[in-house]
């Protein structure tokens, strides 16, 4: 069960009445090496740069190497189609000596991975090595992206006749996946009543460590439109990372309606006679005349 510390110089001496010989040996105990510290999870937002660190120690001085999904990563490579370079530096503490036990053997490693992403996120792995074996750490990156909505309505202005229900939809790609809410010029809305109705989905198996985005998407139904349900309807996503929206205008046309008819008269031959009527609608109503 030796330790460090039973490094040294040995000595054989063999005696007898004749004399006496003596050899000398060095005994060097490698120590396995062991990761003291190192980033545990990583996020950053799309286009930031990520970074980790990791400290080892062993004897002889361990060599770091860094993996990403069990791929090994060199300096300045891409490790994703379309990605960045990444930086690794390297640098050693204390003044490392095989043949004395209490000197200081140890490595530190970091990773810098620029502008980031979406397919940086992944497992990274440092691997602390020497001739004594190896130690290992995983960390985590998620790169999160702002929500867009890739995939624009090509219609945004939607007219329908009252008492008709409008069905505004919107769908915002991101990672992690969008919560999305309503507004009605400017205002917070209060759905899943007799008014507003809300139906919301996000794509099934949705990983923040897939190359792909989250799909959210969002359906707003509004029951029994009336003239004053017309106005900009905006469907905000939001996420981690940040937010977007698309507004919709709709409009709500109500047919005319006679809000006061002429009235039945009577007058003599010749007299001027007078005649009114009201009406209202979206839009406003022509009046005409017919006999």
């Amino acid at each position: 069960n030796s330790v460090a510390s039973d490094s040294g110089v040995y000595t054989c001496v063999a005696t007898n009445e004749a004399g006496s010989d003596m050899a000398m040996f060095q005994l060097t105990i490698y120590i396995i090496p062991s990761i003291i510290s190192a980033t545990v999870n990583n996020s950053v937002t799309l286009g930031n740069d990520a970074n980790f660190t990791c400290t080892a120690t062993g004897k002889p001085r361990a060599v770091i190497n860094w993996l990403r999904n069990n791929i090994t990563l060199r300096s300045d490579n891409s490790i994703s189609n379309g990605g960045d370079p990444i930086i690794i530096t390297n640098s050693i503490m204390g003044d490392c000596s095989i043949s004395d036990p209490a000197s200081e053997c140890g490595s530190s490693s970091t990773l810098e991975i620029l502008n980031s992403v979406a397919s940086d996120s992944g497992v990274y792995t440092c691997v602390a090595t020497n001739e004594a074996g190896s130690d290992a750490t995983f960390s985590t990156l998620v790169v999160n992206t702002i929500p867009s909505f890739n995939d624009p309505p090509l219609n945004t202005n939607h007219t329908i006749i009252s008492p008709d229900t409008a069905s505004l939809t919107c769908s915002a790609h991101a990672k992690p996946a969008a919560s999305i809410y309503w507004m009605k010029n400017q205002t917070l809305l209060q759905y899943n009543n007799s008014k507003y109705s809300v139906n919301a989905s996000v794509v099934a198996n949705c990983s923040v460590f897939a190359n792909g985005q989250c799909v959210s998407s969002s359906a707003l139904e509004i029951f029994i439109s009336v003239a004053s349900d017309s106005g900009v309807y905006t469907c905000v996503a939001t996420n981690e990372a940040g937010s977007d929206m698309i507004a919709f205008h709709l409009t709500v046309q109500v047919s005319p309606f006679v809000t006061r008819p002429p009235k039945n008269q009577t007058v003599w031959t010749s007299s001027n006679v007078s005649m009114h009527c009201a009406a209202a609608g979206n839009p406003r109503p022509h009046i005409s005349w017919l006999r």
